[in-house]
């Protein structure tokens, strides 16, 4: 076999072997109930932008308030004179 076939197939099953131990190193250490807030951390960081987060953000919204002048209240009027 050609140099080249063996460094393809070293890449691929190293590749492979890589990924089991570090799943069977990740596996571990969580039945091992160590720092929950450490691995919620790592495997957030690992999953930065690999999920679109555009659907998940609220869409803005502006209400615009107008003032009110004085003398234009929506309020009726209140009967301030009292008859004596």
């Amino acid at each position: 076999m050609d140099g080249s076939v063996w460094l393809q197939l070293a890449l691929v099953f190293g590749s492979i072997i890589t990924l089991m131990l570090a799943v069977k190193v990740v596996l571990y250490f969580k039945n091992k109930n160590t720092n929950t807030e450490m691995w919620g951390t790592i495997f957030e960081g690992l999953t930065v932008n690999t999920i679109p987060q555009g659907p998940l953000k609220e869409p803005a919204v502006f209400i615009e308030k107008k003032a009110k002048r004085d003398g234009q209240d929506d309020d009726p009027p209140a009967l301030t004179t009292i008859n004596r």
